[in-house]
C-alpha cells in the first residue's frame, strides 16, 4: 500500500511544487551533472531534493526512506534520490530550450505565484521553521518561481505550434468512449454462475448452469415475470431486488456484458449468453444519453491530456538530443546535508498506522457474499 502511494505522490510532487531552499556552503563545488556543456551544481540539486523529500516526509514519516522500491535492488531513498537528479537535468533542459527560443517569464504571473507561495508557508508552521532553518530567502523563492513560469510559458509556445486537432480528439474519443462517455444504461440481469472461488466450475457444472439458464429463458418466453425469476434464481446479490443493476457506463462492466446491453432498446430481453463469470440473461429497463455538453467536456480534458503527452515527447526529444554526463556519486550521501523538519513523529505514525486498520478492516468487510457476486460483474 505504501509502495503505490509513495510513486503517486512522487510524481504529483515533481510536477506541482515549487522549490524554495538554501545552498548548503559546505558543499559549494559540487556538480551532480554537465547538460550541454553546463554545471548544475549540487546546491542546485540538494534545494530540490530537500522540498520534495520534507513533502514525503511529512505525509508517510521518515521511515519510508528504508523500505525496498519495487521492482529494483534499491531503497526508496536510493530511488528518489535518483529521480531528483533526473528531474534537475530536465529542468535544465528546459531552460536551456526556453533561453534558446527567447522566452522569458511575465512578472505578473511570477509576483501573483510568490505571494501565494509566501501565504502558504507562512500558514504552515512546521514548513515556514524548515525554511528557516534552511536559511531560506525571498530572493531565491522569487527566482524558483520564474524558473517555474518560464516552463510554462514554453509549454503554452510549443502548445500554440504543434496544437492538438480536433482529429485526434475524436478519434481519441472512440476509441476510449468507454471511459469518458457518460452514456449509462439501467439494466437488471439473472446469472447463473460458471465460477466457485474464481475458478472456473467443472465442465459438468457449467453444462448445468448452460442446462439452468436455457430453461430460465424458456420461462420468461412463456411470459413469467422477469423479477420474480430473478429473486428465485439469480445466484448473486442483486437477486433480492429483482435482479436490479442500477445505472452503469460502459467501462464498468465486462466487455461481453456491456456489448449486449448498451445495444439493447428499453424493455428488451436478451438471449442467456455467457461472460467470465457465467452465464446471464439481461432486460434493460432505462437508459441516460449523454448530452453535447457532458461530451464536449470530456474533449475538452482530452485535448489537455494529449497536449500534455505531447509537450512530455518534445522534452523526451530534447533529453535525447542532449549531451548529459551524471555524477550519481556526489549524490550518494545527499540525504545526510538536509536539516529536517520536526514533524510530530508519534502522533503522525499513531494516525497513520489507525487509518490502514481502518483501511484493512473495510477491505475485510467488503468481501461480503454479495460483493462476491453482483460486485465482480463490474471491472
Amino acid at each position: 500500500m505504501k509502495m503505490k502511494k509513495y510513486f503517486k505522490l512522487l510524481s504529483a510532487v515533481i510536477a506541482s511544487v515549487m522549490l524554495f531552499t538554501a545552498c548548503k556552503s559546505a558543499n559549494v563545488g559540487k556538480s551532480v551533472a554537465i547538460v550541454n556543456g553546463e554545471d548544475i551544481p549540487y546546491e542546485e540539486y540538494l534545494k530540490k531534493l530537500e522540498v520534495f523529500k520534507f513533502q514525503l516526509d511529512n505525509m508517510y514519516g521518515e521511515n519510508i526512506w528504508k523500505e525496498k522500491a519495487p521492482n529494483t535492488d534499491q531503497t526508496i531513498l536510493q530511488h528518489f534520490k535518483g529521480e531528483i537528479l533526473n528531474k534537475v537535468i530536465e529542468d535544465k533542459i528546459i531552460s536551456q530550450e526556453a533561453k534558446k527560443q527567447g522566452i522569458t517569464a511575465d512578472e505578473s504571473k511570477v509576483k501573483e505565484y510568490f505571494e501565494q507561495s509566501k501565504k502558504s508557508i507562512d500558514e504552515n508552521e512546521t514548513l515556514k521553521k524548515y525554511y528557516e532553518d534552511n536559511k531560506i530567502d525571498d530572493n531565491f523563492i522569487n527566482s524558483m518561481i520564474r524558473e517555474d513560469v518560464i516552463k510554462m510559458a514554453l509549454q503554452d509556445k510549443y502548445a500554440k505550434e504543434n496544437g492538438v486537432t480536433q482529429e485526434e480528439v475524436d478519434k481519441y474519443y472512440e476509441e476510449h468512449k468507454s471511459e469518458y462517455s457518460s452514456e449509462k444504461v439501467k439494466a437488471s440481469h439473472i446469472i447463473i454462475l460458471t465460477t466457485e472461488n474464481g475458478k472456473d466450475m467443472s465442465a459438468e457444472k457449467q453444462e448445468e448452469a448452460k442446462k439452468k439458464i436455457d430453461e430460465i429463458y424458456e420461462k420468461i418466453q412463456a411470459g413469467e415475470s422477469f423479477e420474480e425469476l430473478a429473486k428465485q434464481y439469480s445466484q448473486d446479490g442483486s437477486k433480492n431486488s429483482g435482479g436490479d443493476l442500477g445505472y452503469f457506463s460502459k467501462g464498468e462492466m465486462v466487455k461481453e456484458f456491456s456489448d449486449v446491453a448498451f445495444n439493447m432498446n428499453i424493455g428488451e430481453i436478451s438471449k442467456p449468453f455467457k461472460t467470465q463469470f457465467g452465464y446471464h440473461i439481461v432486460k434493460v429497463t432505462d437508459k441516460k444519453s449523454e448530452t453535447e455538453e457532458e461530451k464536449a467536456k470530456a474533449k475538452e480534458y482530452i485535448k489537455s491530456i494529449l497536449q500534455e503527452q505531447k509537450f512530455s515527447k518534445y522534452i523526451e526529444n530534447l533529453k535525447k538530443d542532449s549531451k548529459i554526463e551524471k555524477h550519481e556519486d556526489a549524490i550518494a550521501n545527499a540525504e545526510k546535508d538536509i536539516k529536517p523538519a520536526e514533524l510530530n513523529k508519534k502522533e503522525e505514525t499513531t494516525e497513520q498506522t489507525g487509518e490502514d486498520n481502518n483501511a484493512n478492516k473495510g477491505e475485510q468487510q467488503a468481501q461480503t457474499e454479495e460483493n462476491k457476486t453482483q460486485d465482480t460483474q463490474k471491472k
